[in-house]
């Protein structure tokens, strides 16, 4: 049980060095992942998390800390530098990517674990939040700016020039500070930069009811 296994845990000193030649999760391959695990009565720690992709590389670090009643908190920090945004989103074979583009991240983010609450309702980043960046990309099956296109008729203005429908919405940069507390993740601002059209935005995103309240400006 999760309880046991927290027992077992806490009862140990140990530090251990980890090099793994390959590790995938979804469809996100890392190679020659690295890393320190030290285990201690009150903590655990992962230092030094590096792993490289073909087209970038992450480091990390993240600290778990032992309450009561089986609790456990948790904090994570990653930087991200240059990974395919479309690596890191679930997607069956086959499926149109959502998201295209070399994805930059940094920042630290926090839960809390235990029998209490789900952990998605105690997610939190440090005050300064995490900072995204995606370049030179493409957006496909977005809901809220498929409805902003339409309006602007701009699928009709572009006949012959870009393919909305095909290739999604080219952009240079997408870009983003985001703020989380307790589930409820905000961000003012949201800013896409694409040859078609400009957009800045601001907004919260609640993963506790699934609810989205956001402003966009289009020009």
């Amino acid at each position: 049980t999760s309880a046991n296994l927290q027992e077992w845990i806490r009862s140990k000193d140990m530090t251990v060095a980890f090099v793994i030649k390959q590790l995938q999760y979804e469809r996100l391959v890392l190679r020659t992942v690295s890393g320190e695990i030290k285990v201690d009565s009150q903590n655990v720690r992962l230092n030094e998390l590096r792993g490289e992709t073909p087209q970038g590389v992450l480091f990390g670090r993240g600290e778990g800390r032992f309450g009561p009643r089986q609790r456990l908190d948790v904090e994570a920090e990653l930087n991200v530098d240059g990974i395919p945004a479309q690596d890191l989103l679930s997607s069956r074979e086959g499926d149109t990517e959502p998201l295209q583009g070399n994805l930059s991240m940094n920042g630290v983010m926090q839960a809390r674990v235990d029998a209490d609450n789900p952990v998605w309702n105690t997610l939190s980043t440090a005050p300064h939040g995490i900072t995204i960046k995606v370049l030179n990309g493409r957006l496909e099956q977005d809901p809220v700016l498929t409805k902003v296109l339409k309006i602007l008729n701009l699928p009709a203005v572009l006949i012959g020039q870009v393919d909305l429908n095909q290739g999604g919405l080219p952009f240079h940069s997408l870009t983003a500070r985001v703020v989380a507390k307790d589930g409820l993740f905000s961000s003012e601002n949201i800013v896409l930069d694409s040859p078609i059209i400009k957009v800045t935005g601001a907004g919260t995103a609640d993963v506790k009811d699934n609810g989205l309240d956001l402003a966009l400006a289009v020009s």
